[in-house]
């Protein structure tokens, strides 16, 4: 508008060009604007879940889901979290089962599914389930020396050491090795 102004035609042509550029591409925008908005709304939840808000927390995670669909299902371990401060394990069971359908990489998901499987007294189905998790991500090397550490809990020393011999040759790393070592010991 000011090279218009000026009489800069030139200028004022090349500027409204690219602010044109901008609106044609509309939709674009509209996604990173829903994006965003999910993302805040993702942040209110974590912040009233520090502030022990959990109902606050959970409408706000419910939320993000609502306008930002395709993330939902990675929210699903946020509420999981939520339900299970609350101390409603089941339903912090069934949002973990959602989320752990994306197959995440760290253990932390699948560290509370055994919190919260032992506080449903449901501890005897860890270890077939961790064999499902493990056969399911084959790649997911945490998850199998979580399913080896589970083994060693249960006293099924073999499968442990065979779960860890396999990560040493596949993986070598010293958690492999001092969990093995633990399986002799």
């Amino acid at each position: 508008l000011l090279y218009e102004r000026l009489g800069k035609a030139e200028k004022a042509a090349a500027a409204f060009t690219e602010a044109v550029k901008l609106l044609d591409h509309t939709e674009a925008l509209h996604e990173q604007i829903v994006l965003r908005a999910a993302e805040i709304h993702e942040r209110i939840g974590r912040i009233w879940v520090q502030a022990h808000k959990y109902q606050e927390a959970v409408a706000a995670f419910r939320k993000a889901q609502e306008i930002y669909p395709e993330g939902a299902g990675r929210l699903n371990f946020n509420l999981a979290q939520v339900c299970q401060e609350e101390g409603k394990y089941a339903q912090a069971l069934a949002y973990l089962d959602a989320y752990l359908k994306l197959q995440p990489q760290g253990t932390e998901p699948y560290d509370l599914k055994l919190t919260l499987l032992a506080k449903l007294g449901r501890a005897a189905e860890v270890v077939p389930w961790l064999e499902q998790a493990a056969e399911a991500d084959r790649y997911n090397v945490r998850l199998k020396m979580l399913l080896a550490r589970a083994y060693a809990e249960a006293r099924l020393a073999d499968r442990a050491e065979k779960v860890y011999a396999d990560l040493a040759a596949q993986a070598p790393a010293p958690e492999v090795y001092q969990g093995l070592f633990r399986v002799y010991k």
